[in-house]
């Protein structure tokens, strides 16, 4: 079973089948992604789940700055590892959001973080800003879309 890219099929530009191809490719990013190393995405939800957070919430409390809304608990009393949980949760968003970015910008493919042979860091760079933009665009969308309802 052979795998058909869809942007190296040729087609007519006249006959209107390049935004089908366009979505088709859009679409596949998603469902169909191509992962070369595949320790990647767990390496990236790792980071962005539960150590990009963490260090948030300590670098708060050395800083003695107030908390943010996701880290308040429900709870009136303190216990010890009440700032766990929040945590965890805020960031299972953020890990969602830069997932679903990374899979947009195709950075789980080799071309992506291959800088061997004089390549430079170009399409690494280049990548990494495209999926943070794609997830900062989720991630607020999603907060606006949370707040509305």
């Amino acid at each position: 079973c052979a795998t058909i890219n869809p942007l190296s099929a040729s087609s007519d530009p006249n006959n209107g089948d390049d935004d089908d191809l366009m979505e088709s490719s859009l679409v596949s990013r998603f469902t169909s992604p191509r992962i070369d190393d595949a320790g990647l995405p767990l390496a990236d939800a790792l980071i962005a789940q539960i150590v990009a957070p963490s260090f948030q919430v300590f670098w708060l409390g050395l800083s003695q700055s107030p908390l943010p809304s996701w880290l308040r608990s429900a709870s009136l009393f303190r216990t010890r590892g009440s700032l766990v949980a929040p945590t965890l949760i805020h960031g299972a968003g953020l890990a969602t959001c830069w997932l679903a970015g990374a899979l947009s910008a195709k950075a789980f493919e080799s071309e992506s973080f291959d800088v061997s042979r004089g390549k430079g860091y170009g399409t690494v760079i280049s990548r990494i800003v495209q999926a943070g933009a794609f997830a900062t665009g989720i991630l607020i969308l999603s907060t606006q879309t949370s707040l509305f309802f």
